[in-house]
């Protein structure tokens, strides 16, 4: 079930839940849809569902792990082969973050604190 993020509160608690909202409306979105119809383009782009949710998962875990946390880039986007992306199966289950988003998230937020005023991570 979606819930309104707040409108007001901490900074971190905030982006969680907005983070949340944005997911479920995603997941929300795509419920109940087959691989075909998550694999079926959208013209005038070739952009499908399965696709958008790929690249959204993608962003999530860069953003969070590799980038605030400071993690490597991990499977499967380490593995991935970009050129290849158009080829790749459509449908796989993307509608959970992994574990290790999480922890991610956790560290985010510690890392986040030590970062001097100024710094674009640097909470606010």
């Amino acid at each position: 079930m979606r819930g309104e993020p707040a409108r007001d509160g901490a900074e971190r608690e905030m982006l969680g839940q907005y983070l949340d909202y944005q997911r479920a409306t995603m997941l929300a979105k795509a419920d109940g849809l087959t691989r075909e119809q998550l694999a079926r383009p959208h013209p005038p782009s070739s952009l499908t569902l399965a696709g958008l949710l790929y690249h959204l998962a993608l962003v999530e875990e860069t953003w969070m792990e590799v980038r605030f946390a400071g993690w490597p880039v991990r499977e499967p986007w380490a593995g991935v082969d970009w050129d290849a992306a158009r080829s790749r199966r459509a449908g796989q289950d993307v509608s959970r973050r992994s574990p290790a988003s999480g922890q991610a998230d956790a560290d985010c937020c510690r890392t986040s604190r030590n970062m001097p005023p100024g710094d674009p991570c640097h909470p606010r």
